[in-house]
């Protein structure tokens, strides 16, 4: 909140060791912009025992925000984007990564993020992770029609399409989720 950031490379360092606190430390991340610094640091933190427990890899992935504007920030992330279209091809793994990785990808390539969300949606049979599938879908500018198909096979969906129909398929993400 002070923006006081000199001491965030040592929250990097003991990050790992902080599971409990990914979700302050994304947003730290994030706010001081040394997310910059981080794509790789996340992705081999993904394949390391820490990574293992992915609501902090989530928490700690929201420090990407989700505009990414210049080139050379996009080729930087390109690590990061491969990673999160891994965990679409598991998708149904775990709610609060898929979650994330759905709707950075939407924001970050939406022509990419429509195929691996396709495929995605095919192979789930859980309908947690198909809405959060439709939503990202809407928000990488998926055709209204696949979307329903999407969310129509589960009655616990029902009221997600209806919300979606009324709002023409289009969907707002709050603003600290989005890292904007």
């Amino acid at each position: 909140d002070h923006k006081h950031f000199n001491s965030v490379p040592g929250f990097v360092e003991a990050a790992a060791r902080m599971p409990h606190a990914a979700d302050n430390l994304g947003r730290l991340f994030r706010d001081s912009g040394m997310w910059r610094e981080l794509p790789d640091w996340y992705v081999d933190h993904s394949a390391s025992p820490w990574g293992e427990m992915r609501w902090s890899l989530a928490q700690l992935g929201t420090m990407f925000p989700s505009e990414v504007a210049s080139k050379k920030r996009k080729r930087r992330l390109r690590r990061v984007q491969d990673f999160f279209l891994g965990q679409l091809a598991v998708a149904g793994d775990q709610l609060p990564l898929d979650a994330l990785a759905a709707q950075r990808l939407a924001a970050w390539d939406g022509d990419s993020a429509r195929d691996a969300l396709r495929w995605a949606a095919k192979s789930s049979a859980d309908p947690h992770t198909r809405r959060v599938l439709a939503l990202a879908a809407a928000n990488a500018g998926e055709q209204p029609r696949l979307i329903r198909r999407t969310l129509s096979e589960f009655e616990e969906n029902q009221a997600t399409l209806r919300m979606l129909e009324d709002r023409r398929f289009k969907v707002k993400v709050k603003r600290d989720f989005d890292g904007d």
